[in-house]
Formats: structure tokens, sequence, C-alpha cells
């Protein structure tokens, strides 16, 4: 083909006889139109796929006989038996003699991109086509999770995962775990009802609201000025610089411990319910902080000069896991709630959670190219932190899975403290409208920051009132009948999620699958309340300002971790998720154990200073962060020895007190 195209060029160009030259190259006009035929056929399998499938069934024949012999699916879904059938036809014409469909092969299930080709122009069945259409569509409601692998895990049914119907339907509990209504019409009547009241107060205020204004059918907001008092940042410059004492990283940990006791937790798998012995303290404290630093065991057993690698493995493989570290942060974080300083950061009931984007050096499950990484597979640590400053939730996910985290997260709160979380900050990467109806029934409203939020839409009930100052704003209307028809299947699943039996995870990552009826069903409920969260953002400049907040503080975190996690320049150079994981937890905990030591340090510089007749403004203090770390020595040889810590109930210094300096 391509002698012929040179030879017809070269002729044109040159003015030549085009049947002169293609004779001395040997290429006959038979040759010539049949070149042209194959032409039209490659380009017509280019531009149509579906057609070239035939070409490579036979490599497809090499895998699904055998799949086809050890698959079993099954289904609760009437729509799914003629794709379960369509398998037993499949697999009688891989055991038959002739290798030939049977003539009552179903139909139904084939997608409608391959009808057109699953017949001949007899109208009989091309069992090439068949098989391939038969695979797509078993592939799809695989995804969709409209059936049930037998023997799989990942594969179950959605239904398995959840509590069974009839324990559903006689439990006696469910509106005091949910925050929801016994029928699908209390439900719909309160939030039409809710709708309603944030409609006519946005028309009644639509001109007053000064930040607000409606263009091309889309509200916009102005952006929110900065709150912070330059006095409060001076007040934090100079506590920090001024009063609060240097310290190194390993003595923060050795002062937290001797406060919260928090290393009793960990404790060898062996030897459970036993005391540790004063050594194993330092090798804890030491695998801990050469976790969550990044730097590694090895380099932690140089560092200290003390004990070696496999000691220090030892301690990890046998002490510290998730569940161990769980329970460390747990103490640290209730002795943080009971520190007067925190009263002013917060009551302790909100959160917000945000993704730092993690390279790695290795291969990993969690790894995935992603523009925040550069030209390096990466992945998140994402964390979730109170706005009392503290870390309660971390997990290494892949990059873009956010929104999946989120219910665990927040539950996870209440877990941990026994204050459950009322409202919880996102931004747009933790964005999902199935989310929204979720957190709704689990007791939290979800309050995220949205990218081009004014572009979003806003859905109301058929029988909301649209006043006449709104009437340019557009809206869409809710599918009623959608929430309705499985009101039910979404309470049972918020219940079984409240109830532990099945993670948030799993279940966002179910409602993945946008053909599934029941996702459409959670979608349509979000929808709602995502409008009833949008019109209140509108309309609030106080929920803007606390969403800010929120965010700021888990930005904030971010930079701390980036500071603490300085190893391997942050890259993660293991491959394991599970020893991901157990290093961003570590890292977490010891961003907790900084905290709590410089809000005890801030407390005691407020103290000294009014003590000593100096005026503060208190109110000033929920601008200071404990999320300081210039004060702190990252770097150097480590000693975890007892000798190191001070005395319970005795207390470094202030810088001020050792310099003898006068307060001005």
């Amino acid at each position: 083909m391509l002698l012929a195209l040179d030879t017809l060029s070269n002729a044109l160009h040159n003015k030549k006889s085009v049947l002169s030259s293609l004779k001395k190259k040997g290429i006959t006009l038979d040759a010539l139109d049949e070149i042209c035929k194959r032409g039209h056929e490659l380009s017509r399998l280019q531009n149509n796929h579906m057609e070239s499938l035939g070409s490579i069934y036979n490599e497809i024949r090499k895998y699904s006989t055998q799949l086809l012999k050890i698959i079993n699916i099954s289904s609760q879904d009437k729509d799914m038996q003629p794709l379960i059938d369509a398998l037993d036809h499949l697999r009688y014409m891989n055991m038959s003699s002739n290798n030939s469909l049977q003539d009552d092969a179903p139909t139904e299930h084939i997608e409608s991109k391959f009808l057109k080709y699953i017949r001949d122009e007899n109208g009989n069945i091309d069992k090439k086509y068949y098989e391939i259409a038969t695979l797509s569509s078993l592939r799809s409601a695989i995804r969709n999770n409209t059936v049930t692998v037998e023997g799989s895990e990942k594969y179950l049914s959605f239904d398995r995962d959840l509590i069974d119907k009839d324990t559903f339907a006689s439990a006696n509990d469910i509106f005091e775990t949910l925050r929801g209504f016994r029928t699908f019409d209390e439900y719909y009547r309160d939030r039409k009802q809710t709708l309603e009241e944030l409609l006519q107060f946005l028309n009644e205020n639509i001109g007053v609201l000064e930040d607000l204004w409606v263009e091309k059918g889309h509200m916009h907001l102005s952006p929110l000025e900065a709150a912070v008092p330059e006095k409060a940042i001076d007040l934090s410059r100079y506590i920090f610089g001024d009063l609060v004492p240097d310290a190194r990283l390993e003595e923060i940990l050795l002062e937290v411990d001797k406060w919260t006791h928090f290393t009793k937790h960990f404790i060898h798998t062996n030897l459970k319910n036993q005391s540790i012995k004063p050594e194993d303290n330092e090798k804890i404290l030491a695998s801990i902080m050469g976790l969550g630093t990044n730097v590694g065991l090895t380099k932690m057993s140089k560092s200290m000069n003390k004990y070696t690698y496999d000691q220090l493995y030892n301690i990890v493989l046998n002490c510290i896991d998730e569940n161990s570290i769980r329970l460390a942060q747990g103490d640290i974080v209730r002795y943080m709630r009971n520190l007067w300083v925190s009263e002013y950061w917060g009551e302790g009931n909100t959160s917000s959670s945000d993704g730092r984007g993690i390279k790695t050096i290795v291969s990993s499950p969690n790894s995935e190219y992603n523009p925040r990484h550069g030209i390096n597979k990466g992945c998140s640590i994402y964390r979730f932190v109170c706005d009392k400053y503290y870390v309660f939730f971390t997990k290494v996910i892949r990059s873009n899975r956010e929104f999946q985290q989120i219910i665990d997260g927040v539950l996870a709160h209440e877990e941990m403290t026994g204050t459950p979380v009322i409202e919880h900050y996102s931004d747009t990467g933790g964005y999902s409208d199935p989310l929204f109806g979720l957190a709704h029934l689990l007791g939290f409203s979800y309050a995220p920051r949205i990218k081009n939020i004014s572009t979003r839409n806003l859905y109301i009930s058929r029988e909301n009132t649209v006043g006449e100052n709104i009437k340019h704003v557009t809206f869409k209307k809710i599918n009623k009948q959608w929430i309705e028809e499985y009101y039910d299947d979404i309470l049972r699943i918020a219940y079984s999620i409240k109830k532990g039996e099945v993670s948030g995870e799993l279940v966002m990552r179910k409602l993945c699958n946008k053909s599934s009826k029941l996702r459409r069903a959670v979608v349509e409920m979000g929808r709602l309340e995502k409008t009833i969260f949008l019109l209140r953002f509108y309309t609030s400049p106080d929920l803007r300002r606390r969403i800010q907040i929120g965010l700021n503080k888990g930005e904030a975190n971010n930079l701390l971790a980036k500071a603490v996690q300085f190893g391997n320049e942050g890259k993660f150079t293991v491959k394991e998720p599970s020893r991901q994981q157990l290093r961003a937890s570590s890292l977490s905990l010891i961003m907790d154990a900084i905290c709590v030591w410089n809000a005890v340090y801030l407390q005691r510089s407020i103290d000294y200073l009014e003590s000593n007749g100096k005026l503060i403004d208190r109110s000033y203090l929920k601008h200071i962060s404990p999320q300081n770390y210039e004060h702190i020595n990252f770097l150097g040889r480590y000693d975890f020895s007892k000798e190191q810590s001070l005395p319970i109930n005795v207390f470094r210094k202030l810088k001020i007190e050792n310099n003898h300096k006068n307060i001005s």
C-alpha cells in the first residue's frame, strides 16, 4: 500500500504517466483496486470500533470459555434474568458438539450499540457478537452492582452488606439513631417546608444582601474579607517567638506521654494487659517518630545510636498497629479538649477534611498519576481536623477519592470523643451529591466549599413558590418519585452505616455506579439537601465564614504535616497500603502531640502575662493556632531516655523567664 502511494505521489509531482509508473513498480490496476478496498475497510473499522471487535474474537475466546466455567452470578433484580439466561446459553454452546447457539437465546440484555451486529443478513444470531455483547453486559452489571458474583468479596450484592430487611423492619431505634422520618411523606413535607422558608427569605432579602446578586440565572457572591485582627497576629508571633520555649521533637513526645500516658496502649501482642518496660517505651516512641517523620527505622536507629533496626522493627511488628495508634490518639485528643484554651477555638463539634498529595517512589496500589504529583505517581493522605485543631481520622487513599471517606471520618469523631460532629467542611474534592442526603440522615450537616458554586444547579419541589424577586434564578425540579420508591432502602443504608454494619466508604463507592436505580434515588435526595445548603450558603455570611475558618485549620494542618514528614523528601518509599497507612497514622499522632504541647505552653504564656500585669484580650485566642512549629527542632540525634523528660507536673520555663526580660 505504501509503495503504491509513493509511486502515485512521485508520478503526480514529476508530471509522469501514472500508469507507466505503476507498471514499472509491478503494480497492476487490480492490485490497486484491492489496495483501495482494503483502505476503505481499515477506515471503516477505525471509525467504527464495534466492527473491529469481530476481528479479535479468537483472542477473546482464549479466556471467555474458562471464565464462563468458573463465574456464577445471581441477582434479585428481575431485569438481570436475561443476562443470567444468556450466560447459560453460552455455557451450553461451549459444551455442545456443534458449537452453535440455541435459537431461543435471549437478547433483552444486549446493549443498544450491539443490536445491529448480533444478527447476520439472514436474521440468525451471530455467535461472535452475541458473546462479545453478553460479556460487555456482564461487565456493566458487575460494575453497577446489579449482580452478585458468588465467591467474590468485592462484588457481593450491595444488599448483603446492609442490615437485613427483617431486622431493619423490626428495629425500634431507627429514628433515635437517624435524623429521619418514618414515612416518605413526612420527610418530603419537612424538606419542602424548609425549602419554602429559605426561598421566601431569599425573595424578601435579595435586594438587601449586598454581597449577593443574580446574573444570567445564577446567584453570585463577593469573596469574604479577611477577619483576623492584626493584633491577634502580633500576639501569636510574640507568644511563639518570645515566650513558648524551644524544644526537640522527641522531647515533646516524651512530655506529652508524661501528661497523657498514651504509650500504655502499645502492648506486645503476646503480653496483653501487662505494662510495658521502660526500655520498650523508648523503642515505641522512637519507632512512632521514625514512621511519622518518614525517616524510617534504619535512619532512626542510627540517629539514636542505641537500638538496632531489628529491635525497632520488632516493636513495629508486634506493638504498633492502627488500633493502638487510634487509642493513643484518643488519650491525646481528650487531654486537648480539657484545656481551657481550646474553648476559644470551637465547641468541638465541627470538623474539616483535606487531602495532601504524597509522591510515591515505588509502585503501589494507592498510587496513580495526578497533576498535583507532577510526572510521578502519588496518593493522598486525607485527614480530618476538629475545630479544636486535633486530627481524629486519617486515611491513605488514591487521589480524587476524597468524597468516599467523609462519612467514616465524621462518624469516627464520636467514637473517639463521645461528641458527634454536627457540621463538616471540605473542599470540592470531597463534594458529591449522594453525600448530602446520607449526611442529613446520619445527623450532620455537610457544608463543602464548592468550586464554581454559582454554576451549580438548584433543585426545588414542584409545589415550592418562587417569588417575584428571584424569578430570574434558574431552578430545576426534584424527581420526587425516585426518592419515594427507594426511601426505605436509603434509610436502611444510613442505619447500617450508623450501626457499623457497613462502612461509609463502601457505600459511597458502590453508589458511584451511575446506572444504579438506588443511586439515582440517593442523588435526588442529595440534590434536595444540597439545594437547602446552597440557599443557606448564599444568604448566610456566618455559614460562609465558618466554612472558611474550618478549611483554613485543615490547610494549616497540612503545613504542619509537611514540616514533620521531612524524611525522604516527604515521599513514600513503601508500597504496601497497610505500611503507608501506619506511617500516615503515626504522623497524625505526632501532630496531635505537637498541638497539645503548644496548647499547654500557650496557656502558660497567657497566665504568665496576665499574672505580671499584661492585659490580654482573650478574644484573640480564637485566632491563635497551636499548629505552630518554628520553635521545634526536628533534626539531629534523638534521645528518648527518661532522663530527657521532665517529672510529672513540672514544666519548662518560658523564654522570657530564662532571659529575665521585662514585659512591655
